[in-house]
């Protein structure tokens, strides 16, 4: 009973405060789980850019963003577990947490949607049973024990010390180091040292001090909240590694050597790039996240086509197209160091034997993604790449709807506002019957009321028309003509008119708002909230990404130069 006792008393310390909501401030989340005005990351800040505002221009440089605390995703729990205790694939099968909830634009991870409700809070607990019963069994057990005598006191004082300090990212507390000797008192005596390791190990896996990140800081006299060292050290981990700091990293930022803005940004600048110059690992696997859902492209494993339309699109080369995009964001953006005009016009791309069956081009053999030169005709860059222009599309027809909207919204960030309720649903699709060009132009923009939103989308997706629904090049769509002429306006350079896909990406690679605001939508997935709202909060870090020969690596480097990195309002 008393084990028992024990462990409940360890348990409700930990679990106190893990369902705190994941910010300071109160009012319901925006659309979409957003910070807009009026929401919990942005209550009522007269500086954030308006809504509808593509790339503001932000004429006060960097804004700061409010205090919140941030809950780890899926990833960055298992990550910090693992790290933590040493715990590979086959000590421990991961958390059993659900999966984190996707915003409106498709990024996971932001702060308004990474809450803890009471199965997330019940299934924390498995979790940390499971660690914990890993943790407590000998052999791991003694080879863990940072103690001369296991099993003593002072033994148990430097476990929670050791271990509680890298799953919070900070030394604990007297107060927080007291709980847990307090419980060793009681449980020892009853139930031996390795039943104390089993419970201080599930309280610690559901303290609130590692579920959430803290950007609270210390308020000043201005109102501004500077970030202590421990939480910029976690930030800087978080965001370049997706992993906890380490004890050295933890060491800098108790001498208060992260107080030092340079030293933050070589800090950030180490975690990406090794010695050589080359991107690491882990910053690799942040980076190719980040494209894999600005781009769109999370539902491409489930992605499915009419077999009889599309008998050669297998799960195989589904699975290939992914792979391949892959291996084009890590050649063109991180190995090659590119940025915007890089990922949109680049002539190559990535196959393997699969591939350059589907396709018809590449001379690749075996698993292996080789560089392959498109043919003419076959597009450049990311709007080229088949698993791209396969999620950008129907089941049976190619959707210039679709294509047009994502150059609206990922790389001009002009919003298109959602369908009127009126709007029934679309007639089915009678493949041969006409053209899909003919058909969108007779569905929207034959009708007003759709066409005042369908004009901004349909004529640019319309130069898409060489590229198919299943991502390969087509001269003719069944017994029609291809006209892949097409038209882009509202943009800097006026209206533009072109043909083909390969160049409206190289207009668009041409126009400075595109790398304005992909920018932006970077600083939106490394400070996990609204784009709206992280459009100023990374300012001083987009030349990196708009000045000639800028690049994408430098671009994410320097966010860990701006105010914002170290300061809340």
């Amino acid at each position: 009973m008393k084990l028992v006792q024990a462990i409940v008393i360890i348990g409700a310390l930990a679990m106190a405060s893990v369902g705190c909501v994941g910010n300071l401030g109160d009012g319901a989340a925006g659309p979409s789980g957003s910070g807009r005005p009026g929401g919990p990351n942005n209550p009522g800040n007269p500086n954030n850019p308006r809504p509808n505002e593509p790339v503001p221009a932000c004429p006060d440089g960097d804004e700061l963003g409010p205090r919140v605390v941030r809950r780890l995703t899926a990833s960055e729990l298992e990550t910090t577990i693992r790290t933590v205790f040493s715990l590979d694939a086959s000590a421990w099968s991961g958390p059993t947490t659900p999966p984190d909830a996707a915003s409106g634009d498709g990024f996971t991870g932001d702060v308004d949607r990474l809450r803890v409700n009471e199965t997330y809070a019940s299934r924390l607990l498995e979790t940390g049973r499971a660690v914990a019963d890993v943790v407590s069994a000998q052999p791991r057990l003694s080879t863990m024990l940072p103690c001369a005598t296991a099993g003593d006191e002072a033994c148990a004082r430097n476990f929670v010390t050791t271990y509680a300090r890298r799953l919070y990212r900070r030394a604990p507390t007297d107060a927080e180091l007291n709980r847990y000797l307090e419980a060793y008192r009681r449980i020892v005596p009853a139930a031996g040292f390795p039943a104390w390791v089993r419970a201080a190990t599930i309280a610690m896996v559901q303290s609130p001090h590692v579920v959430w990140r803290s950007e609270l800081g210390t308020v000043s006299g201005d109102g501004v909240a500077q970030l202590a060292g421990w939480e910029i050290a976690t930030e800087l981990a978080y965001t370049y590694t997706g992993a906890p700091p380490d004890d050295a990293l933890l060491s800098r930022a108790e001498r208060g050597e992260l107080d030092d803005p340079a030293v933050v940004r070589d800090v950030a600048r180490s975690m990406v790039l090794d010695d050589a110059g080359a991107v690491r690992p882990a910053f690799r696997r942040i980076a190719l996240r980040f494209f894999e859902q600005w781009a769109s492209l999370s539902s491409l494993p489930n992605i499915t086509k009419d077999v009889e339309l599309y008998p050669g699109f297998t799960p195989a080369v589904r699975d290939a197209m992914r792979r391949e995009l892959d291996a084009y964001f890590d050649h063109v953006i991180l190995e090659e160091r590119g940025g915007v005009a890089e990922l949109l016009t680049s002539p190559s791309t990535y196959v393997d034997a699969t591939l350059a069956s589907y396709y018809g081009f590449g001379a690749a053999s075996g698993g292996d993604m080789i560089a392959a030169e498109r043919p003419e005709g076959w597009g450049i860059g990311l709007l080229a790449q088949g698993g791209w222009l396969s999620v950008q599309a129907n089941a049976e027809i190619t959707s210039p709807t679709r294509r047009g909207h994502f150059i609206r919204d990922r790389l001009l960030c002009q919003e298109i506002p959602p369908p009127p309720p009126t709007v029934g649903p679309l007639p089915e699709v009678d493949v041969g019957s006409v053209s899909t060009r003919e058909r969108y132009e007779v569905l929207h923009a034959s009708n007003e009321s759709c066409n005042s939103c369908h004009r901004l989308m349909d004529p640019i997706g319309f130069g898409f028309e060489h590229l198919d629904a299943a991502g390969r090049r087509r001269e003719t769509e069944g017994r029609f003509e291809i006209d892949d002429s097409g038209r882009l306006t509202n943009v800097s350079a006026g209206d533009i008119e072109f043909e083909g896909a390969e160049a409206i990406a190289a207009h668009l690679a041409e126009l400075p708002e595109v790398e304005g605001c992909i920018a932006t939508w970077v600083a939106r997935h490394a400070y996990a909230i609204d784009r709206h709202d992280a459009a100023c909060m990374a300012a001083s870090a987009r030349p990196e990404l708009e000045q000639d020969g800028g690049s994408f690596v430098d671009h994410w480097i320097a966010l860990a130069g701006t105010a914002h990195f170290t300061s809340r309002r």
